[in-house]
């Protein structure tokens, strides 16, 4: 009997690539841990900008999705993105063929391509919505949205995001959608956490100082609280780790010398691969982030998974975590003094409550945010989407048909297949 062949998804993301250092994309991080969960039930091919390797399997151009599709189709389209200009071709795809979004972003500071501008996405998801299998086609810029991802959000028929906050704020602002599938109603914004990999008992790593480590990831940057954490430190003897990307040494040399400090060491790597490799090392690790843009992101989990003490800010979905698993302090007036005592008072803790500390991150991200049941959960979300999607990509097809008959009929008198047929053909226009 001939064996049933898994259903087929093509995964858009940015990646680890073979043979280059962990980089800071949390859709990169995310295909690293969960992929091989999700490969046991889904054949996945990869799509990025440029071709290339992970972990042997090879990475196709974005360009080429369509051609493959037609080839031999996909059950689903999967997107991650991410506020970062290296995700543009995400943007631009999921835009001619949408599917299952991963909004690790909602609140963009980099422009997407100019292209988008002109977008007539609001009558498209209008008109396909009311049956429709055309479009009004303005010749004038959309209304400019600002930064939240309401285009985004809008063409995703099913939208995941890895934080809560993203979450509350895609179902209280995104409004529209390019679809309104039955299986989905009230649940087409799911929020999925962070995966890590979590451990019941951390063997923590020894080091060199002779005072306690306390390590920071983050840019030297306001949202990060970095002058407040350092302005906390100067009255604590300990050494402080400060993980951060390479563009931001030099600036974050200046702040500790600023602030007096002598004991800090700097890790040029702001990946969660190498976060994660320094945590076990670490006697206190310290998350504080305060702004609209972004989140924490998977190293606040990373340090819980390791049974490290946490210091956080308390603000938005930082809320939700239980006061038995982290450390928080509230973000203004008195933050540098709450960051201070709360340091102090971790540094005084017996070695006993250290071990309850410890044991309730353990199990708090073992909970929440362990890879098996991240991985799965994406898993369960892919396996609703196929069938549910099976009939808006049918239709989405129709709207392809009718857009490459308007493309021909205004600019081709005598439609000339050896000159544009391939053009048409790299766009799934055949």
């Amino acid at each position: 009997m001939e064996k049933q062949r898994l259903p087929r998804i093509a995964w858009f993301s940015r990646f680890n690539r073979d043979g280059a250092a962990a980089s800071s994309s949390v859709s990169a991080y995310l295909t690293d841990v969960s992929l091989p969960i999700v490969q046991q039930g889904f054949e996945v091919d990869l799509y990025d900008r440029e071709e290339g390797h992970l972990n042997n399997q090879k990475i196709r151009s974005y360009l080429s999705a369509l051609r493959y599709h037609q080839e031999d189709p996909y059950s689903l389209f999967f997107y991650q993105l991410e506020d970062s200009s290296e995700c543009n071709f995400i943007k631009m795809h999921m835009g001619i063929l949408p599917g299952v979004t991963l909004f690790h972003d909602l609140l963009f500071q980099s422009e997407g391509p100019p292209p988008l501008t002109f977008s007539v996405w609001p009558e498209l998801i209008k008109e396909f919505n009311l049956g429709l299998n055309k479009v009004s086609v303005k010749k004038y810029p959309q209304p400019d949205t600002g930064p939240f991802a309401y285009r985004e959000v809008a063409l995703a028929p099913i939208s995941v995001y890895s934080s809560p906050r993203l979450c509350s704020e895609a179902r209280r602002n995104g409004k529209e959608s390019i679809a309104r599938l039955p299986q989905f109603i009230g649940s087409d914004k799911i929020y999925l956490p962070h995966p890590v990999t979590v451990s019941r008992h951390i063997n923590p790593v020894s080091s060199d100082s002779a005072l306690p480590r306390i390590g920071f990831f983050g840019a030297p940057s306001i949202e990060n609280r970095a002058a407040k954490v350092l302005q906390a430190l100067r009255d604590i003897k300990a050494e402080l780790v400060w993980m951060l990307p390479k563009t931001d040494v030099s600036r974050a040399r200046e702040l500790t010398q600023e602030y007096g400090l002598l004991n800090v060491s700097f890790i040029e790597d702001d990946s969660p691969t190498g976060w994660s490799k320094l945590v076990p090392s670490l006697d206190i690790a310290i998350h504080t982030f305060f702004s609209m843009y972004g989140s924490v992101g998977p190293s606040l989990p990373i340090s819980l998974a390791a049974g490290v003490p946490s210091v956080i800010s308390d603000y938005a979905e930082n809320d939700a975590i239980p006061d038995s698993v982290v450390f928080k302090v509230e973000p203004g007036f008195q933050e540098v003094l709450g960051i201070r005592e709360t340091i102090q008072n971790i540094l005084e803790l017996s070695p006993v409550e250290l071990d309850v500390i410890g044991a309730n991150s353990r199990n708090y991200a073992l909970e929440n945010n362990s890879v098996e049941i991240v991985g799965r959960e994406l898993s369960k979300v892919f396996a609703r989407a196929i069938p549910a999607l099976k009939g808006f990509y049918d239709r989405w097809a129709e709207v392809n048909r009718w857009g490459r008959s308007e493309v021909v009929a205004a600019n081709f008198a005598d439609y000339d297949t050896s000159l544009v047929g391939n053009i048409f053909a790299e766009m799934g226009w055949r």
